[in-house]
């Protein structure tokens, strides 16, 4: 109307009044601004903080600074030995594009075959810290270096004494320092996805408390840097964070859509297994979808992304053919065929818990079909053992892969504690 001043436009928040009655309440940008900084700087501790106690543990457990090269590359157990191994080619090679056509050229680890170990063991992770090494190494000079590698003799009693060097200029300590930085995200990503989903700070020291409760269940990295989930871990659950915020404001904007894809592409290069996590999440999402709790432009620029991300994480693993008939791509597929049907034909169905269960037949009918034929179609068998696993866990079957895998307890049902 006219001779009323128009009101500058004001943020509000819901809170609570005496009679307990929801009312708006105005709230500047400035407390916006500050409660905001409270939560990075809170994120940004708590990573620091959970890097610094994992490398602890690390050290309590092997005794890393007192050991010898050699005694440190024999205490990665298992296969981080050898995708250390592949870390320690490229940094000792004459030149990083000598050592990467090292690994894409290996005739070592299989014997009789010429291997692209990039390809088959997912080495992006050794391929980008062998680099920062070589960056760091190249940018301190030689009159400087002794400041980030000290190197000291240790005296072991009736052991014979041994020279042992520590210090980010190692290339141990900078390989594991690294781990455990991108580890400590861990924290930071567990609180900021309890201030998104809960809306409050608390929230997100509540979920940060938690994780910390469970720390010994909740990971292993400090007992197994090398290994691939140790660099998957934190980055799918930063994606998660991200993913989460995106569902929540139901809108997947060019910024969100770039950081979503490089996290998904992230996740898939570094973790052979990344697909089936990313699979579960696609299935919920679907979920969310088909409960119609979402956005279907949202749904559309979701799927968006992870079949961006499906095709740069394909073409940089060399035409991976595990990923290639991953659960994950036939999902993506299936997703989007459904999405297709929705318009024409599922859209007519209007008695909603039949709708429902026909989104759900033909995700499931679609998922494993698309799986099935490419398998069949393309001879692709690299992930059977997986399945054996999962066969073996319910059934009687048994074979060598699942008597290796299953008897390990991070392979057992989870148990009953009183």
């Amino acid at each position: 109307m006219a001779g009323i001043p128009k009101k500058k436009r004001q943020t509000t928040t819901n809170v609570l009044s005496k009679n307990h009655m929801a009312v708006d309440r105005p709230v500047s940008w400035v407390s916006i601004f500050f409660w905001w900084l409270l939560v990075f700087f809170t994120a940004i501790t708590l990573w620091i903080g959970n890097g610094y106690y994992l490398s602890h543990l690390f050290e309590r457990d092997r005794h890393f600074s007192h050991l010898s090269d050699f005694e440190r590359e024999m205490s990665y157990r298992t296969e981080m030995g050898l995708y250390f191994s592949y870390y320690k080619t490229i940094i000792n090679a004459p030149s990083f594009t000598d050592g990467v056509y090292k690994i894409m050229n290996d005739n070592i680890t299989e014997y009789g075959h010429t291997i692209n170990t990039l390809q088959r063991f997912n080495l992006y992770p050794e391929l980008l810290l062998s680099a920062a090494y070589r960056i760091f190494k190249g940018l301190v000079q030689e009159k400087d270096w002794k400041k980030y590698e000290i190197c000291w003799r240790v005296n072991r009693g009736n052991l014979p004494p041994i020279d042992s060097c520590e210090g980010i200029g190692n290339s141990h300590f900078f390989y594991v320092y690294n781990v455990f930085g991108i580890a400590g995200s861990v924290l930071a990503s567990v609180f900021l996805l309890g201030v998104i989903l809960s809306g409050s700070y608390f929230g997100g020291l509540i979920s940060a408390s938690a994780f910390l409760f469970n720390h010994g269940e909740a990971t292993r990295v400090q007992w197994t840097p090398p290994l691939r989930e140790s660099f998957a871990y934190p980055v799918f659950l930063a994606q998660i964070c991200l993913l989460s915020y995106i569902l929540k404001t139901k809108s997947c904007k060019l910024i969100p859509f770039i950081s979503f894809t490089f996290l998904t592409v992230s996740s898939l290069l570094f973790w052979q297994f990344s697909q089936f996590a990313l699979t579960t999440q696609l299935g919920s999402l679907f979920l969310v979808y088909t409960l119609e709790l979402t956005y279907e432009s949202t749904m559309k620029s979701l799927l968006k992304s992870y079949m961006i991300s499906f095709l740069i994480s394909y073409s940089l693993l060399f035409g991976n053919t595990m990923l290639l008939s991953s659960l994950f791509f036939s999902s993506i597929v299936s997703i989007f065929v459904i999405m297709q049907l929705r318009v024409f034909v599922l859209s007519r169905i209007t008695f909603r818990p039949i709708f429902i269960l026909a989104h759900l037949l033909f995700f499931v009918l679609g998922v494993f079909g698309i799986k099935s034929l490419i398998g069949r179609l393309l001879d692709i068998r690299d992930d059977d053992h997986i399945f054996d696993i999962l066969r073996s866990k319910f059934t009687d079957f048994a074979n060598f892969h699942t008597r290796l895998y299953t008897c390990a307890v991070e392979f057992d049902f989870i148990s009953t504690e009183a």
